[in-house]
């Protein structure tokens, strides 16, 4: 669970059983934040991700939820993303959010002193090609990435892949 003392926050790694969780572990929560996690979660990857799923799952359960990640392979400034994290929810608690509302928060990969504008901005509209790209491994290992293929309705510049590639954290 990853608790600490007065910390209620489940960690992430098993979801099916989080609405139990909830539950009994903080009953009368009035809001659930989940992540913040190293890797974006744009477009159809909120479908695969457990810190979506995460808030997901708190939503189903009636209460408003935050999905927080972030772009990248490793965090450039954990504290400041997690700070801007924060600053997002709790302008969020200023505004009650209605019962089961989802959100999904994808910060840009910075560094403290960088701004970091917010924006709204509907999911991606791509999906995994068919072809894999075959990467270096190390030893044994391979390594395949997927090509992504934007869907033709999509209008450059709007979706939530292209406000944080732009460095919005897209809401």
């Amino acid at each position: 669970l990853g608790l600490e003392p007065g910390n209620c926050t489940p960690d992430g790694r098993d979801v099916l059983r989080q609405s139990g969780r909830l539950r009994f572990l903080a009953p009368g929560c009035d809001m659930v934040l989940s992540g913040i996690n190293l890797g974006a979660n744009l477009g159809v990857d909120t479908n695969y991700s457990g810190t979506a799923a995460a808030a997901r799952e708190a939503a189903i359960q009636g209460v408003p939820a935050l999905a927080s990640s972030c772009w990248g392979k490793e965090f450039r400034d954990a504290d400041y993303l997690a700070e801007l994290t924060v600053r997002c929810a709790e302008a969020l608690w200023e505004r009650p959010l209605p019962e089961g509302t989802f959100l999904n928060l994808n910060l840009p990969n910075v560094q403290r002193g960088t701004p970091v504008p917010f924006a709204a901005a509907p999911l991606s509209w791509f999906t995994y090609a068919e072809e894999f790209v075959e990467g270096d491994g190390q030893g044994e290992e391979r390594i395949f990435t997927p090509r992504y293929s934007a869907d033709k309705r999509a209008r450059a510049g709007y979706y939530d892949r292209d406000l944080v590639a732009q460095g919005y954290a897209a809401l």
